[in-house]
């Protein structure tokens, strides 16, 4: 099994390395949305490593995610009459909440193809309701020393890296801890 969780976390921390590159050149050249959907990408690594976390590192269900992970399988899990149902992203993202949770929404809006595609030309932040808004500037004053009140595109923008610096770094915490417990 230790090859396997090596396997694992080796591809996630690859899939960061690459990100971080790809957000870097992106916001070079002011492609913003293709930036955001990338931390949303990293957003999935996150919570997928953060729900194995969950399981408990030499448990026989994270075990046997990770090896369905290695060989292409979709991961699944018992519901209480016995029958297997697809562990879906909504599941993982229900464990993370706060931050987690509204930079996984904000990404998919992205991600998908929706009315926030027009960025360029529409400020997408004027399109989310007033809670929405109000919990990505307390994250941000609460993570990055966000100085403002408000939030728009240019002023989300120059948090990318950051917000991305701080899903990476916590989903390598959570791997360090999978190898860590299986090492024990």
């Amino acid at each position: 099994m230790d090859t396997l969780i090596n396997e694992f976390c080796q591809t996630v921390r690859e899939r960061s390395i690459e990100h971080q590159k790809a957000v870097s050149i992106l916001l070079e050249n002011g492609i913003i949305g293709v930036a955001i959907t990338v931390l949303r990408q990293e957003i999935d690594s996150l919570i997928r490593v953060s729900y194995l976390y969950s399981l408990g590192a030499n448990s026989v269900e994270s075990e046997r995610l990770i090896a369905n992970f290695v060989s292409g399988k979709q991961w699944d899990r018992a519901t209480p009459n016995g029958k297997m149902q697809k562990i879906t992203d909504k599941d993982m993202v229900d464990l993370e909440k706060g931050w987690v949770e509204v930079v996984y929404k904000f990404g998919c809006k992205l991600i998908h193809l929706s009315e926030y595609h027009s960025y360029n030309r529409n400020d997408p932040f004027l399109k989310l309701d007033s809670e929405s808004k109000t919990k990505i500037i307390n994250y941000l004053k609460d993570y990055h020393q966000y100085p403002y009140e408000t939030i728009s595109k240019e002023q989300f923008t120059s948090y990318i890296s950051k917000i991305l610096k701080k899903i990476v770094d916590n989903t390598d915490y959570y791997l360090k801890e999978i190898e860590n417990n299986v090492s024990k």
